[in-house]
């Protein structure tokens, strides 16, 4: 659809007022200016036939002036109105606006008006004061005015305007029509008499009216005081130069040389001239009043200003005197009250200091016993917790002791994997040859290793004999196996909450922090499971790979080796290598770090761990040493200078933790 055809129409009725067609404009432009709109100027075009001239002075007979002059003057009066519009179209800049002539013959004005409304289909109008003024005299223009309010019909809107500023007419009771501002202030009222001003005079009036009582109303508006002089200064100027453009045409007119030609007396041309001095003087003289009254009103508008500003400054001034002495002598107040609290403050200190001197003593004796129960507490939460995995794994045990372990079907193990998804896997396994997957069974968790067949497996009596050895193993800080199945070949072991020692100590993003007293207890753990694999029989079994990755975290951080019994090892390997990578595993849990040089020193040992008391680390630093050298070290040797380690510093750890 075509913008322009969404426009909503706006008719303005104008009359020959400049002024205030350009003021009726602003106003339309101003209410509508959120809206796309155009602007059809409503313009009664007067018929030429009757045998008068039009003057700002009034009207006069053709006869003042021969047919040739008196055509000068219709043409320059339509000229003067063709510019007129020109300027009213000119004014709507960017909006778009046309010239709607109404031929005015007969009919009265204000029943034009209304058949042009139902004939057009106006829902919008606005109306100018001097729409109506060139042809009706004051009390019938203001009629007329009236009438087109009272039948017009209502799908029209219609706005009065006046020098830019909406009105609204009213009839009272005695004859008297009345003007009112959009707040129902009387601005403006005219009575039925003998007084005949002019409709534009009554509105220019009524606005002086209205202005210089809104100034003496607001002394402090500046935007109201300011208004007003410059749209009566333009009003007196306007009028000056039409009267001065009229006063020129006239006095140019050779009058005397058409005095045989007309029955007009030589008189009334010195009348008509002394009358036209005279208005010129009287518009000089309100000129120059006006400007004085402009003057005397922003010197006034000044000093009032200034005054009322001096006000304010001093009135501010004598606040903030009177609250920074409030503040002052609150806050000596405040000192007087801090004073005497002091003063009780130091005797009830003195009081407090014997008190806790006594508290002091008390409270060492009861942090003795308290660090003794909360070591029988903690070791009696680890043995319950053994407790419950050792119920879980007696399941698969036989009332002869034997131990038998179900064999899990293929379909059993794809289900409890979802086909081996790649989100559940954990982790690679020893050398590569084995996954890890962490799966569901029976409505319990469990870790799924997959053995990807060494040719040492390929045979399944191999890897049964394998799965009974690992079956008969039950210890509380081994992982237990679960069961197992043999195509594909896999084993299910219990699974580990926290995962690995090594993605605690290691992993840049760490979940938790372990503590250096629950790192010892690990290292202690960790040598009672390689003890018990160690004294198996026939023949002991040696782990060969021991190190942080090796070592599982339950959800209560108890450790569990796990990668026992399934691969072989060297001929190197023996006893002793397990005893040399525990010496390994103690200066990790030391440092924090796979790779460690030098002494161990406070600025290298791992923060996460909390404080280490330097004597402890020193002498776990000693026993990892001497694990690593001394090939006489054995597993249960190196657990029992831990235990003496922590039986000697477990009060220090559990003091700092209350």
């Amino acid at each position: 659809m075509d913008g322009r055809a969404e426009r909503e129409k706006i008719y303005v009725a104008l009359g020959n007022n400049v002024l205030e067609g350009i003021h009726t404009l602003a106003w339309t432009l101003s209410k509508w200016h959120s809206h796309p709109i155009s602007i059809i100027i409503l313009h009664v075009k007067y018929n030429n036939t009757c045998n008068h001239l039009s003057t700002l002075l009034g009207n006069f007979p053709e006869g003042i002036a021969c047919d040739v002059k008196m055509e000068r003057i219709r043409k320059g009066e339509e000229d003067k109105i063709d510019k007129m519009l020109s300027k009213y179209i000119s004014f709507c800049d960017n909006v778009p606006a046309e010239i709607l002539d109404i031929e005015q013959f007969d009919e009265p004005v204000q029943k034009r008006t209304i058949d042009l409304i139902y004939g057009l289909g106006i829902t919008k109008l606005v109306m100018a004061f001097s729409f109506m003024k060139a042809s009706l005299k004051q009390k019938d223009a203001m009629n007329a005015m009236l009438y087109v309010h009272k039948q017009k019909p209502g799908f029209c809107e219609l706005f009065f305007v006046c020098e830019g500023i909406q009105v609204f007419l009213r009839e009272k009771d005695n004859d008297e029509t009345v003007m009112e501002d959009d707040n129902g202030v009387t601005v403006a009222r005219m009575k039925d008499n003998n007084n005949n001003k002019s409709v534009a005079k009554w509105c220019l009036e009524g606005l002086i009216f209205s202005n210089s009582r809104s100034i003496d109303s607001d002394p402090t508006s500046s935007s109201s005081s300011s208004e007003f002089p410059l749209i009566n200064q333009n009003l007196w100027e306007f009028y000056l130069r039409e009267i001065e453009n009229y006063y020129q045409e006239l006095l140019s007119l050779n009058l005397e040389e058409e005095n045989h030609n007309s029955d007009f007396p030589p008189t009334q041309y010195e009348s008509l001239r002394e009358e036209l001095n005279e208005a010129y003087n009287r518009i000089q003289t309100k000129r120059k009043e006006a400007k004085q009254n402009i003057e005397r009103h922003e010197k006034a508008e000044w000093a009032i200003w200034f005054c009322n500003r001096r006000e304010e400054e001093l009135e501010n001034r004598i606040k903030e005197e009177v609250a920074a002495r409030e503040e002052l002598k609150k806050e000596l107040e405040r000192k007087k009250e801090e004073v005497d609290e002091i003063s009780v403050e130091v005797e009830e200190t003195k009081k407090m200091v014997i008190q806790v001197s006594e508290t002091e003593r008390q409270q060492r004796k009861v942090i003795e016993v308290k660090t003794q129960i909360l070591g029988e507490i903690e070791e009696l939460r680890r043995q319950r917790i053994m407790g419950r995995s050792r119920r879980v794994v007696a399941e698969a045990v036989n009332n002869n002791g034997c131990c038998v372990f179900r064999e899990y079907r293929e379909e059993e193990i794809v289900v409890a994997t979802h086909s081996f998804w790649d989100e559940l896997r954990m982790k690679g396994g020893f050398g590569g040859w084995s996954n890890v997957y962490k799966g569901r069974i029976n409505g319990y968790t469990v870790a799924i290793k997959m053995l990807n067949s060494p040719p040492a497996f390929s045979q399944l009596h191999y890897f049964l004999a394998k799965v009974k050895i690992l079956g008969s193993i039950r210890h509380p800080h081994l992982v237990d196996m679960l069961g197992f199945c043999s195509e594909p070949k896999c084993i299910i072991l219990e699974y580990m909450d926290s995962g690995s020692l090594g993605d605690i100590l290691h992993c840049r993003l760490r979940r938790w922090s372990l503590l250096w007293h629950d790192r010892i207890r690990i290292a202690i753990e960790v040598c009672s499971g390689l003890g018990f694999l160690h004294e198996s029989q026939p023949r002991p079994i040696i782990h060969c790979h021991i190190d942080p990755s090796n070592i599982l975290l339950d959800h209560n951080l108890v450790a569990k080796i796990t990668g026992f019994g399934l691969h072989g090892c060297g001929e190197e390997c023996n006893v002793g290598s397990d005893v040399k990578a525990v010496g390994v595993l103690l200066m990790q849990l030391l440092t924090g770090k796979r790779n460690f040089l030098g002494m161990v020193r406070e600025d290298i040992l791992d923060g996460s761990g909390g404080k280490w008391p330097l004597d402890v680390a020193k002498e776990v630093e000693d026993l990892a040493k001497r694990s690593m050298s001394n090939e006489d070290m054995s597993i249960a040797r190196v657990m029992e200078e831990l235990n003496e380690i922590r039986r000697k510093h477990d009060s220090i750890a559990w003091t700092r933790i209350d």
